[in-house]
């Protein structure tokens, strides 16, 4: 765009140039040629003296110059319409730039705020993570809590009512976690700024089968770091609160 003006700024002092040339030339060459037809080739005789001769000069030279400075100024006047029709759309294209650059900006700080929201939750996740996962010395046989509860939730269990309420019945060791993993999905369902959630935050909505690559990547790096008792203790927990409200592991994770 700067190149373009700059161009278009050369060319406009040439034609400023060329124009006062060719008037300075005019008005140099009519009274020489004035002289020259009638003093020299006609030999009409030039009485300085004479008011009536230099009258006639006069509107010779008038006569001839008051249309060519006429059509100097109708050229002037239509070009600087045009010059500033020029400016007023090369102003409009930057305005128009500027704003694509500003919502570009403001959809990546918006991008970025929330990947700093993101990654503090993660890393809280994790540390939660580590400790569910770690061994536990009050567990027998050397197990983490997630081992416990995967054990709690699916051995020698025969309903879906006898996982659940062993589940419930572990909520102090494992309930901690699993409200940590909801808010961070959650969080990745409707404050990416990509999001495809629509609407509150329901079981109806969290089933959309819809969901943004955004979303994908998100949950996708949460996912990596679940190992698998995590992920069927997960598994089991989404069951039990599908049609509430906790884990939104179908559209988010689909873990």
């Amino acid at each position: 765009m700067n190149t373009e003006i700059e161009i278009a700024n050369k060319q406009l002092k040439k034609q400023t140039k060329n124009t006062l040339f060719v008037a300075l030339a005019f008005t140099g060459i009519l009274p020489i040629s004035y002289l020259v037809w009638f003093g020299i080739i006609n030999k009409v005789p030039m009485e300085t003296s004479n008011a009536a001769t230099w009258g006639a000069f006069g509107d010779f030279v008038g006569g001839i110059l008051n249309p060519l400075v006429a059509f100097f100024a109708l050229y002037w006047l239509t070009r600087s319409i045009e010059i500033q029709r020029e400016e007023l759309s090369a102003t409009k294209i930057e305005l128009a730039q500027a704003k694509l650059a500003q919502q570009d900006q403001a959809r990546t700080l918006e991008k970025q705020r929330f990947e700093d929201t993101f990654f503090s939750l993660l890393n809280q996740h994790n540390a939660v993570l580590t400790s569910f996962t770690s061994v536990n010395p009050k567990n027998s046989g050397g197990k983490s809590d997630a081992e416990y509860i995967r054990d709690a939730i699916f051995w020698k269990k025969s309903s879906l009512q006898e996982s659940n309420a062993a589940l419930k019945k572990h909520d102090d060791r494992c309930g901690h976690y699993f409200r940590i993993l909801y808010q961070l999905l959650k969080l990745i369902a409707t404050r990416n700024p990509n999001t495809s959630f629509i609407g509150p935050y329901n079981g109806a909505n969290i089933l959309s089968p819809t969901v943004s690559d955004d979303e994908k990547l998100y949950s996708n790096i949460v996912r990596a770091f679940l190992n698998i008792e995590v992920t069927q203790g997960v598994l089991k927990n989404q069951v039990q609160h599908l049609c509430c409200k906790v884990l939104p592991c179908q559209k988010s994770t689909s873990i």
